[in-house]
């Protein structure tokens, strides 16, 4: 209670009289509440009910007099607005007992009021991370049965909430019966199958009586001490219309391509703003834990959304135009570590580790296309750490005569020879519960045998039901003759990357965008300018005066952007002045990339932004020591 009252949570006030509200006591925390003196209010010179929000007055007034013409012990205020010394207005919760003489005289009046601005502004932030999200709550308590669903929850299937009857036989009555058995089904097995995220997809009927498919994402956050869960929260979307689009592009092949990349933009564009907010949010020591919890679901439905989004999107372009190769030297010791480090989460939970093996006769350096060999790792990598608990993974690279083998084996389930021919064939899994237990669409291997193809490979498998699996693939192999000027080797992993005092000209004209571009780079401790187009930026490093570490550019913006803004900048200043200009985008289209490099742009960091890639990519164009 002490740290509430020193940090001006809550304010102690005596009044004489409710007829002007006169203070005869305040408490000094009052100074951090409204940001007066006590000397202030106990000497007249401020008026306590002048500072109350003229259109809560009424009420503030009425609710206390009220008390005391009923003879009340207490009132209670439970949210008002009371302006602060510099004008603005906080929002308070009050609590007042009404002090009576031995003749039932009110003689005056103690009470406390409670600084709720923080709280509210933390659970309006939620609520519009919700809203945009577009995703509805759930939870289920097993012990009672009760099923609890939140106002967006009720207005995807149409109704208002007061409508909804909270419990498990009214939303068993809304799904569709043919639906209904396989998820009680497959959710026994979600249960008994130590699976972290719980993904399921069924038809629900509407208001309107029409059916709608919903996507359901969630976890057990409670278990019992026998090991039974006690508590299930969820998130439910509506993915009708993902359905529809499917639909549309079946009858639209001839223009897939222009399509996939504008839903590329459209879909990343609002995933940068959910995830950015998130990962701030999470980062809010004031947050309570069940808030935390909600943020947290959120965010794992947002990264499964965007898998599913990214696997899509990778396919059709590769099955509609083919892949152009971005081919430069690199390290190939880097990068398994890398690619390993991005698991380093799941590895640490399931008690797994994994082995990597370079044979002696592999190049250090090689040339190839690093971001495309990375998917493939990253696709086989997670597929085998999905199937192992409590034991090692290995990777193996050796030479042969004109290419590469890559294999990655584990000792997890294994796989039916039957199953092997068609495995990497689109959207084939081997157990049509597969899907909903582990996540994903069925498209990752078809990715890598296309991937492989184009580097003039193969990909195949061996495995043992039971036993486990060894996944290979080659690339054809191009040795670099020398060891190029610009081929970066970073660090080890475990070598901090430190890009402390950049000072970075970051041009986005969405302020959402930017806001989280911000946050993120002063966590970096970088000094940044803002531009809100290409035509600003341009200006800002035409002024000599003008002095920056590296230029964030995203491409589309109003009056210039980002590719036209990369031509001028380079055409107008001088060389020695033009700081490395690194693409920000939304499409992830190779035409996009080749546009970036010919304008002139050193690098790509594809949206939605995540900070471990921003680090990565600053750190290997600016050079910062990472030691002490």
């Amino acid at each position: 209670m002490g740290n509430i009252i020193q940090h001006g949570k809550i304010t102690f006030f005596t009044w004489k009289n409710l007829d002007d509200w006169l203070v005869e006591e305040v408490s000094e925390s009052v100074k951090l509440l409204l940001g007066f003196n006590p000397k202030d209010f106990l000497s007249g010179k401020i008026s306590y009910i002048s500072l109350v929000h003229p259109d809560d007055l009424n009420l503030v007034v009425q609710v206390a007099k009220k008390a005391l013409k009923d003879k009340k012990d207490e009132f209670t205020h439970e949210i008002y607005r009371i302006r602060y010394i510099n004008g603005t207005y906080k929002k308070v919760y009050g609590h007042t007992k009404i002090i009576y003489n031995n003749l039932g005289k009110a003689t005056c009046f103690k009470g406390y009021l409670f600084d709720q601005t923080e709280d509210l502004q933390k659970r309006e932030e939620i609520d519009l991370i919700l809203d945009v999200s577009s995703f509805g709550l759930c939870s289920w308590s097993f012990l009672t049965n009760e099923v609890t669903f939140d106002k967006k929850w009720a207005n995807i299937l149409g109704f208002d909430i007061s409508e909804i009857d909270m419990s498990l036989e009214f939303w068993k009555s809304r799904v569709h019966p043919d639906d209904l058995e396989t998820y009680f089904l497959d959710f026994e097995n979600y249960l008994i199958g130590n699976i972290k995220i719980w993904e399921n997809i069924y038809r629900i009927k509407h208001k309107k009586g029409h059916w709608i498919y919903i996507l359901e994402i969630g976890k057990i956050v409670k278990w019992g001490s026998d090991g039974k869960p006690i508590k299930f929260r969820g998130t439910h979307t509506d993915i009708s219309k993902q359905k529809e689009v499917e639909e549309k592009l079946i009858r639209e092949m001839q223009t897939k391509e222009s399509f996939f990349a504008l839903m590329s933009h459209e879909i990343r564009t609002p995933m940068n703003a959910i995830l950015g907010f998130i990962d701030l949010l999470l980062g809010d020591d004031g947050l309570s834990e069940v808030q935390k919890e909600q943020i947290k679901i959120i965010g794992d439905s947002s990264e499964s959304l965007l898998k599913i989004i990214n696997d899509i999107l990778d396919y059709a372009k590769m099955e509609t135009d083919g892949l152009v190769l971005d081919k430069h030297e690199f390290d190939l010791s880097y990068l398994l570590n890398k690619a390993t480090s991005l698991f380093k989460l799941e590895i640490e939970k399931n008690n797994n580790t994994i082995e990597i093996t370079i044979e002696k006769d592999v190049p250090k350096i090689i040339v190839g296309d690093e971001i495309r060999i990375l998917q493939i790792l990253k696709n086989l990598i997670s597929n085998a750490l999905k199937f192992t608990k409590n034991d090692t993974v290995t990777i193996t690279v050796k030479k042969l005569r004109d290419s590469l083998e890559f294999c990655i084996a584990d000792h997890g389930l294994g796989i039916d020879k039957a199953m092997q021919e068609r495995l990497f064939l689109p959207f084939i899994q081997e157990e049509s519960s597969t899907t909903r237990r582990f996540g994903g669409t069925g498209l990752g291997l078809t990715l890598c045998r296309l991937l492989c193809k184009v580097m003039g490979g193969n990909i195949w498998i061996e495995s043992k039901k039971g036993v486990g699996s060894s996944f290979f693939f080659t690339i054809d192999l191009e040795e670099s003759q020398i060891f190029s000027d610009n081929a970066i080797c970073l660090p080890d992993n475990d070598v901090e990357m430190d890009i402390n005092g950049l000072k970075i000209l970051l041009v986005e004209d969405n302020i959402v965008n930017k806001l989280i571009a911000f946050a993120f780079l002063e966590k970096l401790n970088c000094s940044v300018e803002w531009a809100k187009n290409g035509l600003e930026a341009l200006n800002i490093l035409k002024n000599p005066k003008s002095c920056f570490d590296v230029v964030l550019m995203d491409l589309l913006m109003p009056v210039m952007g980002g590719i036209e803004a990369t031509n001028e900048i380079i055409n107008q200043i001088e060389a020695d002045r033009v700081p490395p200009i690194i693409a920000l985008t939304a499409n992830v289209f190779d035409t996009n990339k080749k546009a970036c490099f010919d304008a002139g742009m050193i690098d790509f960091i594809v949206k939605p932004l995540k900070k471990e890639r921003l680090l990565e990519v600053l750190y290997k164009h600016t050079n910062k020591p990472a030691f002490s």
